[in-house]
């Protein structure tokens, strides 16, 4: 499975601007992509330039920058 969070679209080469909050999962067995919701918790804000991994049945995100290009607190 490939998991992909976040992202951010750049007025350089689109109309809109601003960053992603959402979660796709990727099955290369069935090439399809399912958008993924939390059940609980609290979920990550949008964000791009950030790295992450499945790890021990979740997901581990480090880092990356919000909306207004500055460092995401306790990242």
């Amino acid at each position: 499975m490939l998991y992909i969070h976040g992202g951010c679209v750049n007025t350089l080469f689109s109309t809109s601007d601003g960053c992603f909050q959402d979660l796709w999962r990727f099955d290369p067995s069935t090439t399809t992509w399912v958008e993924v919701n939390a059940t609980s918790g609290v979920t990550p804000s949008a964000r791009h330039s950030h790295a992450m991994v499945a790890f021990a049945g979740g997901i581990l995100m480090y880092g990356g920058m919000c909306r207004t290009f500055v460092p995401v607190p306790g990242s």
